[in-house]
């Protein structure tokens, strides 16, 4: 499996310590944004409250995608001559890169020509996070519109003429919403100006004037997979011609709509870190540019000549991995990979990698397992690895196990909430918890859109007996594959609620409410560590660990249902249901919180 990497500097999150400060360089660090910069602190400050102030606004109107909410690098150099060699065409002023872990982008020379291309490039990383494939002509027109932001004191404003489409000819519209980025209109610059205009043009009508404005929304969700000319139709009851027909009358007008919004940021936002960058990090921050640039070569001598005088750093071997996976090597990168864990690696991304990397060796389950549970301690709420370590887990037939891990994922998209709710369903008919099975199950009917889908969901619902207080008499086979990805096997639901295209991507419904988990296994140790305790058991062959974080609050009783005596320290085993809240404490070393001992 090669990990698709389009950028590699997304590995650096880790502190200077005693490491040689970089000539001129600083990082500068507020909650959402990290920025590296040779530029100055009194820039470098203001840049970085700019983009504060950016995804505010975004993160209040909902107007184009979702807002990460891992925080976003930016790289800015001082001159055009310190750009040149990083930029991927003569003209651009800024560009966007991503990553497994983190999205950044890179700016040119300071200037508001360069934070307007900023801004139209952060727009593409919302939509990119959004999950949307919007047309191109509207992915183009959305970040054109909102490059035009602009802050005026504790307000911002944008709509802002930034194009003009005077003494050019039009494009047809179905010229202009049909073209992709193979289209000749990006080959001559000319044409490129008049695309671009258009678009932007088209947009703003859309999105600023009555009474596009108002189904705005439901346009884009439209519009996703397509080229908008079947929105028009559902959206405003429109035909193209008559769309064309609106526009050209508006973009004759003198005075073009445009919105203030105001904007009200956190004192920590206001207040960044700064701090001298090492030569290590600007070192790894460049040759990951120039991997994302696909100058490879280059790349790999600078991580070479960083081994040499790095041994010990393990942000090294973690991007020579990346570096050989996205070429192809796997086997290199995994060796890589196990280097940067010797290490301690501490990017959570890198150990899920790692292990999918080892799924696909057919190494041994328990290595992956255990590299997956790495991944968990640094990252808790890190839906992908729960995802794949409860897949594994029900692979060996551990379903309190399976289960405890696929109930922590929070993030479900609507492509993967039907099985993954129908496996849930099943698992905890399994582990004779009837009602959450069948809460599981009316939310895996809620997300089917497909006739397959329904009809499965709607056999499941029918087995477990949903409004009904009868069982089911037996279990069905459980899915090896939970939580795996699945195509969309139709389009989306017409008559749902408007959902703005930002709006979180998982399932959107109640979470179910049993949020615990029981399993049945043998107690074996009880570690009394002053106000708290961790119980130790071997759960389907696995040791496990969960604290007691108050003794008084968990209700502990016998086989027959008296009192039991806990004493600290080893234990003779004995049989017992736990039931527990799933919630990592990497510093504790405990899976959950113990809320009932009953004992057997």
């Amino acid at each position: 499996m090669r990990i698709h990497v389009l950028l590699l500097v997304s590995i650096l999150a880790v502190t200077a310590g005693t490491a040689v400060a970089a000539p001129d360089w600083i990082r500068i660090e507020s909650p959402h944004f990290e920025l590296f910069t040779n530029a100055g602190e009194r820039s470098g400050r203001r840049t970085i409250l700019y983009f504060e102030q950016v995804r505010d606004f975004f993160l209040k109107t909902g107007n184009v995608g979702k807002v990460p909410s891992s925080p976003v690098r930016i790289i800015r150099f001082r001159s055009p001559k310190e750009f040149k060699p990083y930029r991927p065409f003569k003209a651009a002023a800024a560009f966007y890169m991503s990553s497994p872990k983190q999205d950044l982008i890179v700016m040119g020379t300071p200037g508001r020509q360069t934070k307007n291309a900023a801004v139209h490039e952060y727009v593409h990383l919302l939509v990119k996070h959004s999950g949307a494939e919007l047309p191109v002509w509207l992915n183009e027109g959305l970040a054109e519109l909102y490059s035009t932001f602009e802050p005026q004191g504790k307000q911002v404003a944008f709509g802002k003429a930034a194009r003009v489409l005077a003494d050019r000819q039009w494009l047809p519209f179905r010229e202009l919403i049909s073209a992709d980025y193979e289209s000749p209109h990006f080959d001559e610059r000319d044409r490129t100006k008049v695309f671009y205009a258009q678009s932007w043009a088209l947009t703003h009508m859309l999105c600023l004037s009555n009474p596009y404005s108002q189904r705005f929304f439901d346009f884009l969700k439209g519009a996703d997979g397509g080229t908008g000319e079947e929105a028009f139709r559902w959206v405003y009851g429109k035909t193209l011609d008559e769309v064309e027909s609106d526009f050209k009358r508006y973009v004759v007008q003198k005075r073009l709509p445009t919105t203030v919004y105001e904007i009200r940021l956190n004192r920590s936002v206001e207040k960044p870190r700064v701090q001298p960058a090492t030569e290590t990090e600007v070192s790894l921050v460049k040759a990951g540019l120039l991997v994302g640039l696909k100058k490879r070569e280059q790349a790999l001598e600078i991580y070479r000549d960083l081994a040499r005088r790095h041994p010990g750093d393990w942000r090294i071997p973690e991007a020579l991995g990346y570096l050989a996976s996205h070429s192809g090597d796997e086997e290199s990168a995994r060796r890589h990979f196990a280097r940067a864990v010797e290490l301690e690696a501490a990017n959570p991304q890198m150990y899920y990698d790692f292990a999918r990397l080892l799924q696909d060796a057919d190494a041994e389950p328990e290595g992956i397992k255990t590299v997956l549970r790495q991944a968990i301690a640094l990252k808790p709420d890190f839906d992908n690895a729960h995802r794949l370590l409860g897949s594994i887990l029900l692979l060996e037939g551990k379903a309190g196990m399976a289960l405890a891990q696929l109930i922590r994922v929070e993030q479900i998209s609507r492509e993967e909430a039907v099985l993954h709710y129908q496996t849930v369903a099943q698992l905890y008919h399994r582990l004779g918890r009837l009602e959450a099975a069948r809460q599981a199950a009316a939310l895996c009917r809620k997300y089917a859109r497909s006739s397959e889908e329904v009809d499965l969901a709607e056999e499941l619902m029918d087995w477990l007996g949903v409004g009904s207080e009868d069982a089911p008499e037996e279990t069905p086979l459980l899915f090896a594959d939970a939580g795996a990805p699945r195509t969309p096997a139709s389009a989306p639901n017409r008559d749902e609620s408007s959902r703005p295209l930002n709006s979180p991507a998982g399932a959107t419904g109640p979470h179910m409410a049993p949020s615990r988990v029981e399993v049945q296994g043998l107690f074996s140790r009880l570690d009394c560590l002053g106000e708290r305790a961790r119980l130790h058991l071997r759960v389907e062959g696995e040791l496990v660990a969960l604290a007691i974080l108050d003794a008084a609050s968990v209700r502990v009783s016998g086989p027959e249902g008296g009192l039991v005596e806990l004493s600290c320290g080893k234990q003779q085993p004995r049989p017992v249901t736990v039931e527990y809240e799933p919630a990592e404490d990497a510093d504790f070393g405990t899976a959950g919180i113990v809320k009932i001992i009953q004992f057997r």
